[in-house]
């Protein structure tokens, strides 16, 4: 192997990672491990692709690292998000877990507590049918449930 083939595969190998493991849910497109694969990948691929004189890969490589480095410049914590099948941004809604101490207090908290029983139920419901996509499900199947019990 070539030292521009021994470069480009790390690079690539680097890009591909950092891929899966978005995918598989395990780091954000935001987080700077993300950005910072990326960064450092396509600086791989551009230097790769520089030494066999492929411009147009020089080109994508090196913008592609830009945009990553430009990332990871204006990065900022984010909420820490669950990981799991059980998250699904496609439905709009994605599971984020928020971290508080305990002794401090919280607005949510106390906004919470201040409604009633049945308030924070419809809440839920609703969440919950925005989670997967429906609408007066938890109605439908009382209803099928309560005409089976009324036929016996």
């Amino acid at each position: 192997m070539t030292p521009s083939d021994i470069i480009g595969t790390f690079g690539v190998s680097m890009l591909l990672i950092a891929f899966v493991l978005n995918q598989r849910r395990t780091i954000s497109e935001h987080s700077r491990t993300f950005l910072t694969m990326n960064m450092i990948g396509a600086l791989l691929c551009a230097y790769s692709a520089w030494l066999v004189s492929f411009m147009p890969f020089v080109v994508l490589e090196t913008v592609w690292a830009l945009f990553a480095a430009w990332g990871l410049l204006r990065w900022s914590p984010e909420p820490i998000e669950s990981s799991g099948s059980n998250m699904r941004p496609e439905h709009g809604v994605a599971h984020t877990i928020r971290r508080i101490p305990a002794n401090s207090a919280s607005d949510d908290l106390s906004y919470w507590n201040a409604r009633s029983i049945v308030e924070r139920i419809d809440a839920a419901l609703d969440i919950r049918n925005e989670y997967h996509g429906t609408e007066n499900e938890t109605e439908q199947r009382l209803e099928r449930i309560l005409t089976r019990i009324e036929r016996r």
